[in-house]
């Protein structure tokens, strides 16, 4: 029982760093009213790492944080140890009769206010994870932002007229170059660059209803507990905030907005969108052949999400501020310089 009560709370830890970027190990050596406890970090190479971590025991329970900062410089650092000391503060008071939801609820609060109060108007903020062990019950809580890419294509449903003549030695299949058309739909793709997932979904259409309920199904269901979505995508028409009141009542499409944080891309720079890289690996991997129904189709996405998501693949991103400056200039305002 020991030793898969530690291998989750090791493979725990495990998914819960790699959603914050970084690689952090805790290893929990657990027998009777003992913890012993070691930790690993990978650093990167980043010469200035924003993250922090801390662990602390109170008789017969541990309590356990990740933190990844962000923001210019030392902000994202002190953004960071200002998150790990506030939740180390409050476990010395913590009291299992209370339940750990209370504890989560009061320490993330306390840790936003000290943020502010520590970066006075500064731009920075933390994600963080922690976990809570009381005897045999194990209790987490993740906060944080989460950063997504988003993009759409239209699909050609086609069908063949003929059957193809299966492969056999020496001889690929043969596929008729005549077929059949089943009409459109529209895949909808959310990238998570920095964790390395990716959610897919087809519907019929590609309307303002269709963006908003894929936007209410991310908010709601994939990302519950996220404080805030940075939400990026293109300029489509269907992709403004005023879709939302369209598809649900006022109350509930200022609910789904009030957690969006969305930033649109330069017009004509719909490249910039990383999740227009993963349509195309998606076409590459899982459309390249000839599919005739939305149930194939949303079957063969599944699939294919589910593979990339398992290895956490992820695009390396090389085009950086300085690219921008020389291949965007003309979006770039012209300041001239007055003499007196």
């Amino acid at each position: 029982m020991d030793i898969i009560f530690t291998t989750s709370i090791l493979l725990l830890f495990i998914s819960l760093s790699l959603s914050l970027r970084r690689l952090f190990i805790f290893k929990f050596e657990i027998s009777r009213n003992k913890y012993e406890i070691s930790v690993s970090l990978d650093i990167g190479k980043r010469q200035l790492q924003a993250d922090a971590y801390s662990f602390q025991r109170m008789r017969d329970s541990l309590m356990a944080v990740l933190v990844d900062g962000e923001g210019d410089g030392y902000l994202g650092k002190a953004a960071a140890l200002t998150t790990a000391r506030t939740f180390t503060k409050h476990y010395s008071h913590y009291d299992p009769i209370h339940g750990s939801q209370i504890f989560f609820d009061k320490v993330f609060k306390s840790a936003n206010r000290n943020i502010i109060n520590v970066l006075k108007g500064n731009n920075a903020y933390a994600m963080a994870a922690c976990v809570l062990i009381d005897e045999n019950r194990l209790s987490y809580g993740v906060a944080g932002n989460i950063r997504i890419c988003m993009d759409e294509k239209p699909y050609q449903l086609l069908d063949n007229v003929r059957e193809p003549l299966p492969a056999c030695p020496g001889n690929n299949q043969k596929v008729d170059s005549e077929y059949k058309r089943n009409g459109t739909c529209s895949i909808f793709i959310f990238v998570e660059p920095l964790g390395g997932k990716r959610y897919v979904s087809v519907r019929e259409h590609r309307t303002a209803i269709d963006w908003a309920m894929e936007i209410k199904y991310l908010s709601d269901v994939v990302f519950p507990n996220v404080k805030k979505i940075i939400l990026v995508t293109d300029n489509l028409n269907t992709h403004k905030p005023a879709s939302l009141y369209k598809a649900f009542t006022p109350q509930e499409a200022r609910r789904i907005i009030k957690r969006l944080e969305i930033h649109y891309t330069p017009k004509h720079g719909s490249w910039l969108n990383i999740a227009e890289i993963e349509l195309n690996v998606m076409t590459r991997q899982c459309l390249s052949r000839r599919i005739a129904s939305i149930e194939k189709l949303k079957c063969e996405l599944s699939a294919w999400a589910e593979h990339r998501n398992r290895n956490t693949a992820k695009i390396q991103w090389h085009f950086k501020t300085g690219n921008a400056r020389e291949k965007m200039i003309s979006l770039y305002p012209l300041i001239e310089s007055t003499t007196s």
